[in-house]
């Protein structure tokens, strides 16, 4: 009789398990970018921004999506030089346009849209970039 139960609880826990694990296998969606709008007055940081690291005109709206790297026409800025040996900080930035993978504006050029395959950590739902 205990051995009955307990083979059915470890059958149990097995099956729970496939099936568990089957939910999260298939093929990647891959969504393009959605575009998003920024304003004055708004967080740089995202949600709504693209990242503080991203230079523009901080006085007007900006419609903005992410593009594949190289593509985007936002500057960005970059750390570079030696690491501060007190507060581990680097001693310098540079704004450079190399390498942006932010748009700015509504028509973005062919083929330069990112897509997104990440998906949300507990529902599965894909994410929008």
């Amino acid at each position: 009789m205990q051995t009955t139960r307990i083979l059915a609880g470890a059958l149990t826990s097995v099956g729970l398990v496939a099936a568990g694990l089957s939910l999260g296998t298939g093929a990647a969606q891959a969504i393009p970018s959605q575009p998003h709008q920024w304003c004055p007055g708004m967080s740089m940081h995202n949600p709504p921004g693209p990242g503080a690291m991203y230079v523009w005109d901080m006085n007007v709206c900006h419609t903005w999506q992410r593009v594949k790297p190289g593509m985007g026409n936002v500057a960005r800025k970059v750390w570079v030089g030696p690491l501060d040996p007190v507060t581990y900080r680097f001693t310098e930035s540079k704004i450079e346009l190399e390498g942006s993978d932010l748009w700015d504006g509504p028509n973005m050029p062919p083929g330069a849209a990112a897509e997104c395959t990440g998906r949300d950590m507990f529902t599965g739902i894909p994410i929008p970039c």
